[in-house]
C-alpha cells in the first residue's frame, strides 16, 4: 500500500513508505517480532494523510503484538477491491469477549493492563475521516481480524 498525496500530505506514491517499513519498526520496538506481510496485486495508491494512516497502521499493529502470545504469528495482508484497499490485520491472541465487541472502538474502552483505551478509537476516527472504516471479527480464543478499509486512487 501507498500512501498518495492529500491536503498537507506528503506524496509517496513512489513507494518512499510501505507496510514493510512498519513492519520493520514493529520488530524494532517489539523485541524481535517480526509481522508477515502479504500484498495481493498491485500495491494500491490511497489517498490520505501519511502521518495520520501510519499512526492508524501502527496502533493496529501495536494491539496486535501485544495481544498476541510470544510465539503467535501476526500477519497483515492488503488487497484491492474495486476503489477500496482493505488491510487485514490478524493476531493469535485470546480474542476479544462477545460482551465487548461493541465497545471495543470507543474511547477509553480498554481489557489491557496500564493501556489508556484510546489506539482503536484514534484508528477508527482516522479511517472515518478518510473516508473508510475499521471492523473487527473474533472469537475468543481465535485472535482477532481487524479489517481497515480505505478509497484507493481510481484506475
Amino acid at each position: 500500500m501507498r500512501v498518495g498525496q492529500d491536503a498537507g500530505g506528503d506524496d509517496l506514491a513512489r513507494g518512499e513508505r510501505h507496510c514493510p517499513g512498519l513492519a520493520r519498526e514493529e520488530r524494532d520496538e517489539n523485541g524481535g517480532r517480526a509481522v508477515d506481510i502479504e500484498v495481493s496485486g498491485a500495491a494500491p495508491i490511497v489517498m490520505g494523510v501519511p502521518l495520520r494512516l501510519e499512526r492508524a497502521i501502527s496502533n493496529l499493529l501495536d494491539n496486535a503484538v501485544s495481544f498476541s502470545p510470544p510465539e503467535g504469528k501476526v500477519t497483515a495482508a492488503i488487497v484491492g477491491r474495486d476503489n477500496w484497499i482493505e488491510l487485514a490485520i490478524c493476531d493469535e491472541g485470546p480474542g476479544i469477549p462477545p460482551d465487548f465487541l461493541p465497545h471495543l472502538f470507543e474511547r477509553f474502552s480498554t481489557r489491557e493492563r496500564g493501556g489508556l483505551g484510546l489506539g482503536l478509537y484514534i484508528a477508527k476516527r482516522i479511517a472515518m475521516a478518510h473516508g473508510g472504516d475499521l471492523t473487527v471479527a473474533s472469537q475468543p480464543g481465535k485472535g482477532a481480524r481487524f479489517i481497515l478499509s480505505l478509497l484507493a486512487e481510481a484506475k
